[in-house]
């Protein structure tokens, strides 16, 4: 009897066990429905997110990536709100909203890019409307209302102690899952921020930072201290332009490989020019200013220096105009009469540098000479294949899938423009002088896209080595090569001597044209100088 009462218990207990099992499932329902959706809602602006170095994965690869980066927000945001004690409407309408805004973002923007947001807290009211008018309805269907359900099914905290559980485990498991995806594509940066740093709230979070920094920089007002300035008889005779090139080797050009240079007329090229640095944001603002080791005196910068000297000065850009590797740049563009950025955002949502020509055209045809104009255009930046849309022309054989291809037709596509601007220039009838030279090259690897920025361990010779280029049209020489090495931050110098100004603080030695020419042979890295003697 004894025996049949311990049964009959152990009966009744696993009943119990497994009604209660049951209800816990039932109970946890809501919140497996509210992480699933919000799982969903995350994943479309992560699959945005998915990055260039990315692209060479396969699709199951990126899928899982993508999956771990929302589950992983999932589950931590849901983990965050059900042990607050009081969810309330306010909440919830700021986090649908917030939610709503960077998937918008993420969609139309790849992102929190800096210059939209700088665009928004600077907008006027019409502006304004526009950015409301592109917040459709469907977005509110897909977003706030998921948003709304999962905060009213989750505000029951009778069962707070299995939610945590459950959201612990998929936080762990998206977590592990993320880390193993991390290893298996050979990125090593395991520190907890490359996770965090995939959150739309960190990353939110981190671009106004950035936003704020920005600001507080270009806040700094530049005030020209030129002395002395003096032009020749002959300096507003011209009409002067500056091609700027982005991340060109020097010897990746046919100029530097045994072409037949006898065809450019009024060409000259110059056989060994150094970049000051191996990226943009620390070479440009060395090559239009006075600079002395890490110190840049934007104060004195060549737009200043002609804009004293009588020239109308024009920028015309194809790259950002604002963040933390444009901004010293723009600051100094913005020294310019007249100013175009027609990239507010980053270098991927760029179109054709074709644009500048036509800034071009307008500004000199049929105008008088003493014109200054840059262009400032996106050239070969990586992704390379990307760029090739744009083209007109094709090098032979080319693979629109090869990065070593679209590298070469970047390169030869930049030949074209600069053949392109000489020719419209040509067409003005008038007098003019032109400079294409890179900010910086690249450096070779072996793996994809095979042409990286040489930083750090990257480092190579070609990372400087960039073309540098004098076209006059009153010059009817052959085209040649002048033997000289010129370290580009002093560019400014050479810059006075090219319009024909002088200024006291402009030194002759340090010109390219100077027959006592003397540089020190040093580049800027980072935080480092690297002495290349």
């Amino acid at each position: 009897m004894l025996f049949s009462d311990k049964k009959l218990s152990v009966q009744v207990q696993k009943i119990y066990s497994q009604t209660d099992m049951k209800n816990i499932l039932k109970n946890l329902l809501p919140l497996f429905i509210s992480l699933f959706l919000l799982t969903i809602i995350n994943l479309v602006p992560y699959w945005y997110r998915v990055n260039s170095s990315d692209a060479t994965s396969s699709s199951l690869i990126l899928s899982i990536k993508c999956i771990s980066y929302s589950l992983y927000a999932s589950s931590l945001t849901l983990l965050l709100m059900i042990n607050i004690r009081k969810v309330n409407l306010f909440i919830a309408i700021l986090l649908s909203f917030f939610w709503l805004f960077s998937s918008y973002m993420y969609i139309n923007f790849e992102g929190f890019d800096i210059s939209v947001l700088s665009s928004i807290l600077e907008t006027t009211k019409t502006e304004s409307m526009e950015y409301i008018k592109d917040l459709h309805l469907s977005y509110f269907l897909l977003f706030v209302i998921p948003y709304f359900y999962i905060i009213y099914k989750i505000k029951d905290h009778k069962n707070k102690k299995h939610h945590n559980i459950v959201l612990i485990t998929f936080t762990l498991l998206s977590f592990f899952l993320l880390t193993f995806n991390l290893i298996k594509t050979h990125q090593y940066n395991l520190i907890p921020e490359s996770i965090l740093s995939r959150l739309n709230i960190y990353n939110f979070y981190d671009k106004v930072s950035e936003l704020i920094e920005v600001k507080e920089q270009d806040s700094l007002k530049i005030t020209p201290e030129w002395k002395g300035v003096k032009r020749g008889i002959n300096t507003l005779n011209y009409n002067y332009v500056i091609i700027i090139g982005e991340s060109a080797p020097r010897k990746s050009f046919s100029y530097y490989n045994n072409a037949d240079l006898k065809k450019y007329t009024g060409w000259t090229f110059i056989s060994d020019a150094i970049s000051p640095a191996t990226n943009t944001r620390e070479s440009i603002p060395r090559i239009l200013s006075l600079n002395n080791y890490d110190n840049v005196n934007d104060n004195l910068n060549l737009i200043d220096l002609a804009n004293e000297a009588g020239l109308t000065t024009y920028w015309f850009s194809n790259q950002g105009f604002m963040g933390r590797f444009d901004t010293p740049i723009s600051k100094i563009a913005k020294r310019s009469q007249y100013v175009i950025f027609h990239n507010k955002g980053d270098y991927t949502s760029a179109g054709s540098d074709d644009r500048l020509l036509e800034d071009l055209k307008r500004t000199t045809i049929n105008r008088k000479t003493g014109n200054l104009v840059f262009l400032h255009t996106l050239g070969s930046h990586p992704a390379f294949c990307k760029r090739t849309i744009f083209y007109k022309k094709h090098i032979q054989n080319f693979n629109s899938k090869d990065e070593h291809s679209c590298f070469k037709d970047a390169i030869y596509n930049t030949e074209l423009y600069i053949s392109e601007v000489n020719n419209i220039m040509q067409s003005t009838g008038k007098p003019y002088k032109i400079i294409y030279f890179s900010d910086h090259g690249l450096t070779d690897v072996d793996y994809p896209p095979y042409k990286v920025h040489g930083v750090g361990i990257n480092f190579s010779l070609d990372a400087i080595h960039i073309p540098l280029i004098f076209i006059n049209s009153e010059n009817k020489k052959e085209g040649r090569i002048f033997n000289k090495k010129y370290y580009m931050r002093d560019f400014t110098n050479t810059f006075s001597d090219w319009i024909n100004v002088s200024a006291n603080q402009i030194k002759e030695n340090n010109s390219l044209f100077s027959k006592d020419l003397n540089q020190r042979q040093y580049i800027y890295q980072g935080s480092k100088l690297t002495n290349l003697n």
